[in-house]
């Protein structure tokens, strides 16, 4: 899963969710509307699980620079925000787990947080033995640019090894 699909999820959501407040890309930071939202994805760590699987943690920030700046409006929005992102967001086939949801107003603008902690799976073949079992084996850079494809790999079959060869 790539980090552009979670924060397609999260524009989406916000789009659902809170259609009068537009999403404005992060590099613009001056000369747009308000009220407007700026989402920002940051990875707090990747680490490898295994030779196919990755665990990953994510900081979504949310700044929401609201019309008025006053603290109401921040504050209604920080109860609204919450609720569009109660406890999962879907992003494509997958649900992952919203934690550590906080808000905090600084400079009259609403920075609205949370995290997520997910398990990333690399592509993989399905590769049968002679048995027909299967087994999934990950394909990385290095074996896509050997040319290794779901069509051209074979489990090892049985070795034979004889004495004194």
């Amino acid at each position: 899963m790539k980090l552009t699909d979670i924060k397609t999820a999260i524009v989406d959501r916000l789009k659902e969710k809170i259609p009068g407040v537009r999403v404005v890309a992060e590099e613009v930071e001056q000369g747009f509307k308000k009220p407007a939202f700026f989402v920002k994805v940051i990875l707090i760590s990747s680490e490898r699980v295994n030779s196919y699987q990755t665990a990953r943690s994510i900081m979504i920030m949310i700044r929401y620079h609201s019309e008025t700046e006053k603290e109401n409006e921040n504050l209604a929005m920080s109860d609204t925000l919450e609720r569009a992102f109660k406890s999962t967001l879907r992003v494509d086939d997958r649900r992952l787990t919203i934690e550590n949801v906080d808000s905090e107003i600084i400079d009259k603008v609403l920075h609205f947080r949370f995290d997520i902690h997910y398990i990333d799976s690399e592509e993989g073949i399905v590769v049968a033995d002679s048995l027909g079992n299967e087994q999934v084996v990950a394909i990385g850079e290095q074996e896509e640019e050997a040319g290794y494809s779901e069509g051209n790999v074979e489990l090892m079959k049985e070795l034979e090894i004889k004495e004194g060869e």
